[in-house]
């Protein structure tokens, strides 16, 4: 899948946020949005401050380009979410998001947005980078489902990549890449009898504890034959956890994904899909 140039973009547009501790709370300093994009700021359970990206064409076109920016300042918290999924219509060159984050020492960036749905016929480029500081706490959910499966559109885009890089003190501690090419073999066969996969994070001294007793709990589960849904969970430096699901079902995936990081959105104080399940 030919990815999309910087002189094929049309709509570019981006966001800008920061967050910074004040008194017991955390505070959005700075936080906009450029049309078509929207960000709203709800209240949440904790002391946590967030922000929900969303859009006025309910997704991203052909051609546009999203950059969003995340600061989050010492000791602050901070969510980042979506209010729907993130839905790729189709053409091409197609469609790009990027984030970039950094987080300083003692702070905590949770960013959990909904899964990513693409469209029949669609193209779509994701890059996220985190920069942490020696100290700072990430937690990132990054899914995709096999699209407008209720239509008949399962796995009917033509591509996808992803990359997720994840740095602390200026040192890579992560680098995952996925890329689902319609041009290599048949989507539908490759992903067999899943309709969505996802891969979360969690890396930091607030996590340590939560990421420790999740990498034990997986490591002792059974692998059943034609499961529903299949975890692996992998050690990430001193402190974190990867985790990765295969699912046959959205409902299966996002139950597993609010227990097994239920750690994740203690320290937070809120689950960002808990009204909705």
């Amino acid at each position: 899948m030919p990815a999309p140039t910087a002189t094929a973009v049309e709509n570019a547009t981006h966001a800008d946020l920061a967050f910074e501790r004040v008194g017991a709370r955390t505070a959005g300093i700075r936080l906009c949005a450029k049309t078509p994009l929207k960000l709203l700021t709800p209240r949440h359970a904790g002391d946590a401050a967030w922000g929900c990206l969303s859009s006025h064409g309910g997704g991203l076109l052909n051609g546009d380009d999203v950059a969003i920016a995340v600061e989050v300042g010492a000791g602050a918290s901070a969510a980042l979410v979506t209010q729907a999924s993130t839905k790729i219509y189709p053409g091409r060159p197609g469609s790009r998001q990027t984030l970039t984050a950094t987080v300083a020492a003692g702070g905590l960036l949770v960013a959990a947005p909904d899964p990513v749905v693409c469209y029949k016929g669609a193209c779509y480029v994701q890059r996220q980078e985190f920069d942490l500081a020696r100290g700072a706490n990430l937690a990132v959910v990054d899914w995709l489902t096999s699209g407008r499966a209720a239509c008949g559109e399962r796995w009917a885009f033509d591509g996808y990549e992803s990359r997720l890089t994840v740095r602390r003190g200026g040192r890579e501690l992560l680098l995952d890449a996925t890329r689902l090419d319609a041009t290599a073999g048949p989507l539908p066969e490759r992903l067999g009898r899943f309709d969505v996969i996802a891969l979360a994070l969690a890396t930091g001294p607030r996590f340590a504890a939560g990421a420790k007793r999740l990498l034990a709990e997986i490591a002792a589960r059974p692998a059943a034959r034609r499961a529903r849904l299949v975890l692996s969970a992998a050690p990430v430096g001193e402190d974190g956890v990867l985790l990765r699901l295969g699912a046959q079902a959205f409902e299966d995936a996002s139950a597993e994904l609010r227990r097994a990081f239920d750690f994740v959105w203690r320290e937070l104080g809120d689950d960002p899909w808990g009204s909705r399940a």
